[in-house]
């Protein structure tokens, strides 16, 4: 299942949300949904916390979050 961070951001609450719970910046929330990315320490926290919504969304099933590119 392809990941859709934007849907999964909607899905638990919204960006305000996400911004209160995990004190990153409306910034970086959206770098996320632009990217279609979010970061593996971040992914495996929302698993713990919105299973189901990350089972929809296939947030921690993509072997491409949390990859690091070697520069």
């Amino acid at each position: 299942m392809m990941i859709n961070v934007e849907q999964f951001i909607s899905d638990v609450g919204g960006r305000k949300l996400l911004i209160e719970l995990t004190g990153l910046t409306k910034g970086r929330i959206s770098q996320w949904a632009i990217e279609n990315h979010i970061p593996r320490a971040w992914s495996l926290y929302f698993l713990e916390k919105y299973p189901l919504e990350c089972a929809a969304n296939g947030v921690g099933t993509d072997s491409k979050i949390g990859e690091q590119v070697n520069a």
